[in-house]
C-alpha cells in the first residue's frame, strides 16, 4: 500500500493524491464493519488481507482520475474545466469496474457453501461498490488543490512498440472475433465447472507420497481416526432404561454397517445405562435386574452432580429434548462414503 502511494506520489506530484487511496481505503473497511455487524457476520479468517484489498481497490479509480486530470493541466486547461470532464468521461469506466468486479466476488461467495469463501465474496462484494464510489466522491477534493505536477515523459519507441500497436488496431478494427477468442475458452470452462465437486479432506490436495500426507496418515492410524461426526436426534425429558437400550443398539448398529469407515462410538447409554458396569464393555449386572429404572435414578443424580454435570451435557439436553451420538471415522476416507454413511 505505501508502495503505490508513493508511486501515485511520483507519477502527479501531489501527495493529496497519494493519501486519497488510503483514506478511501480506510473509510471502506470502517463501513464494512458496520455492514458486518448489521448483518451479524463473524469472519472466520483474518481480516488483515480484507484491509489491505480495499486500499487496492480504491488504486484504479484514483490513479486513472489522477493521470487523466493532471494530463489535460497540462495541455492548459483550467482545474474546473479538467476536473469536470475528467470525472463525466470517467464515471462509466469505474462503475463499470466496480460492478463487475462486485458481480465476481458476489457470484464467488454465493456459489460455495464453505463459510470463510461465502463471507470473504459478500464482503468483497460491498467494498468493491464503496471504493469505488468513495474514490470517484473524493477525488474532487485532490483536484481543488495546486500541487505542480512533473513534466510530460518523452515518448520512446522500443522493439514490442510497433507489434503492440498493430495488434491494438486490430482488436479495435475486429471487435467481433476479439469477442469470440475470449468467449469460446470461457464458455469451455463454465461447461466444465458444473463438474466441480467439493473436497472435504484437504489432505487429499497433497501428493500421497509427500511428508505432510504420510505423517497425516500415520497420525490417524494411531489415533484410529481423527474425524469427528455428531448425530443430534430428539431424545424425552426423562431418560428410562428402554430407551439408552435403543440408543446403545443405533451406536452398534452404525460400527456394524461401516466397519471400514467408523472406529469408535460414544453414547448418553455408554455410562448412564443400567446394564452396564463401570467397566463399559456392555457386561449384564445382575443387581440391574431387579430394578433398572432405580439405578439409572442414581446414575443421573451423581451424573447431575457438580462433578459430572458437563459430562451429561454434551450429550443429553433435557430442555431442548436433542441428544447426540459422538463417531468417530478415519476422514482419510472419502467424501462419497462419508455421504454414504451418513
Amino acid at each position: 500500500m505505501v508502495l503505490m502511494s508513493i508511486v501515485m506520489f511520483l507519477a502527479v506530484r501531489n501527495p493529496i493524491w497519494a493519501v486519497l487511496p488510503l483514506v478511501a481505503g480506510w473509510a471502506t473497511w470502517q463501513i464494512a464493519r458496520y455492514f458486518l455487524t448489521a448483518f451479524d457476520i463473524e469472519l472466520t479468517m483474518s481480516s488483515g488481507p480484507i484491509v489491505a484489498q480495499t486500499v487496492v481497490l480504491c488504486m484504479p479509480a484514483t490513479s486513472h482520475l489522477a493521470v487523466r486530470f493532471h494530463a489535460m493541466l497540462r495541455k492548459g486547461f483550467s482545474r474546473e474545466e479538467s476536473g469536470r470532464t475528467v470525472l463525466f468521461e470517467l464515471f462509466a469506466p469505474i462503475a463499470w469496474c466496480s460492478l463487475t468486479a462486485a458481480g465476481g466476488y458476489f457470484a464467488s461467495g454465493t456459489g460455495t457453501q464453505v463459510r470463510p469463501m461465502l463471507q470473504f465474496g459478500l464482503v468483497m462484494f460491498f467494498c468493491n461498490l464503496i471504493a469505488g464510489f468513495l474514490g470517484y466522491c473524493l477525488a474532487p477534493g485532490s483536484m481543488s488543490l495546486p500541487f505542480g505536477f512533473r513534466e510530460p515523459i518523452q515518448h520512446t519507441e522500443s522493439r514490442v512498440t510497433k507489434p503492440v500497436g498493430r495488434m491494438t488496431a486490430w482488436v479495435i478494427g475486429h471487435p467481433f472475433w476479439t469477442i469470440t477468442l475470449f468467449s469460446v475458452p470461457t464458455m469451455l470452462i463454465a461447461l466444465g465447472a458444473p463438474r466441480i465437486q467439493f473436497e472435504s479432506n484437504y489432505i487429499n490436495v497433497f501428493k500421497p507420497d509427500s511428508r505432510t500426507a504420510t505423517d497425516y496418515h500415520s497420525v490417524e492410524s494411531r489415533l484410529a481416526g481423527i474425524g469427528l461426526v455428531e448425530v443430534v436426534f430428539p431424545a424425552p425429558q426423562q431418560l428410562t432404561p428402554a430407551w439408552l437400550e435403543k440408543v446403545d443398539e443405533t451406536a452398534q448398529q452404525i460400527v456394524k454397517a461401516n466397519p471400514d469407515l467408523v472406529t469408535q462410538v460414544v453414547s448418553i447409554a455408554d455410562f448412564s445405562l443400567p446394564t452396564r458396569t463401570n467397566d463399559g464393555r456392555g457386561t449384564v449386572d445382575s443387581h440391574s435386574k431387579s430394578n433398572p429404572q432405580r439405578l439409572l435414578d442414581e446414575r443421573l443424580k451423581i451424573l447431575t452432580g457438580p462433578n459430572y454435570v458437563n459430562l451429561l451435557d454434551n450429550f443429553w439436553n433435557r430442555e431442548a429434548g436433542m441428544t447426540r451420538i459422538l463417531v468417530r471415522i478415519r476422514e482419510n476416507a472419502s467424501a462419497d462414503r462419508k455421504k454414504l454413511c451418513f
